[in-house]
């Protein structure tokens, strides 16, 4: 499987050749892999930080929409 990405003129610029997916989380578990093998403790695709600040925007939109869990 490939993505080919044309210019203005439909030349081909670049083919990237992309793994097939199960189910969209291959790249966060290849990314962790790396990390790890790495000796790192965060991915450099997605930060702790940057994590973290997701997670709040997600808290902020439960508790504006009233979305509660079970075990909460």
């Amino acid at each position: 499987m490939h993505i080919i990405v044309y210019d203005l003129n439909g030349n081909i610029v670049k083919k990237c050749e992309i793994p097939e997916q199960v189910n969209g989380y291959e790249y966060e578990v290849r990314a962790c892999k790396r990390a790890i093998l790495d000796g790192k403790l965060e991915c450099e695709e997605i930060p702790h930080d940057e994590t973290l600040t997701i997670l709040k925007h997600m808290d902020n939109l439960r508790k504006e929409w009233g979305v509660v869990y079970p075990f909460e």
